[in-house]
């Protein structure tokens, strides 16, 4: 039922879709995944001895029937980051939510690619796209996991969304830390694009009136 759901808001509205992808992104239960201890202890394994989160939870839902036409749901060759632009030992934590094989849009990355540092980009609709004649399709390896596997990379590893999918829902979630301290990252003053604030310009004109607000509470709340 819940991929008939998907797919009909998907087909019904596009930017409704992906509100709704965002407030997934928010739900307690994966939030609390990302400070969860196992993957608190998994990170300082990997030397980032004071990790802190560059940003929330990311859901990655694929299908055939929710992508654009020309892939521009898939997310092309990248590294992440660019988006976090916090500590040079910064982490990728990518969890696969269901089973992905060859034929469910699986993760493909280039191994050792993180060794090049920052890579240049141009546009894309998803990310900027690396745009490195040193990348070839030949490199890039797909990465079959199960629920309950996790992977983890640098944020300067080149990676994309496999091209080959069928009708199953590929579901996956992806985390991103920094280590507080990381030299580079003190001394930039810790600065981040993921940056707090708030929009204080009503989205919606006249919403909600005081008839709306006093509807939800009675004289006892």
């Amino acid at each position: 039922m819940w991929r008939a759901n998907l797919i009909s808001l998907f087909g019904v509205s596009v930017e409704a879709y992906r509100a709704a992808l965002r407030q997934c992104q928010r739900l307690p239960a994966l939030n609390a995944l990302a400070v969860s201890p196992p993957l608190l202890k998994l990170l300082r394994e990997l030397g980032l001895s004071e990790p802190v989160l560059a940003s929330g939870p990311s859901c990655h839902f694929m299908t055939d029937d929710l992508c654009h036409a020309g892939g521009v749901d898939k997310a092309p060759p990248h590294q992440d980051w660019r988006t976090m632009q916090g500590s040079l030992d910064g982490c990728v934590i990518w969890l696969p939510l269901t089973a992905i094989d060859a034929a469910s849009y699986p993760l493909e990355v280039v191994p050792g690619s993180h060794r090049q540092g920052l890579l240049d980009t141009v546009p894309h609709p998803v990310t900027p796209a690396v745009n490195d004649t040193g990348v070839r399709d030949e490199d890039y390896v797909p990465v079959m996991v199960e629920p309950g596997d996790v992977v983890a990379f640098s944020g300067f590893l080149v990676h994309r969304t496999g091209a080959q999918g069928d009708q199953r829902i590929r579901l996956a979630l992806s985390l991103r830390y920094n280590n507080l301290v990381e030299p580079s990252f003190i001394e930039r003053g810790y600065k981040t694009p993921h940056e707090p604030g708030c929009q204080l310009e009503l989205m919606v004109e006249n919403f909600p009136t005081a008839k709306q607000v006093q509807a939800i509470y009675t004289s006892d709340d």
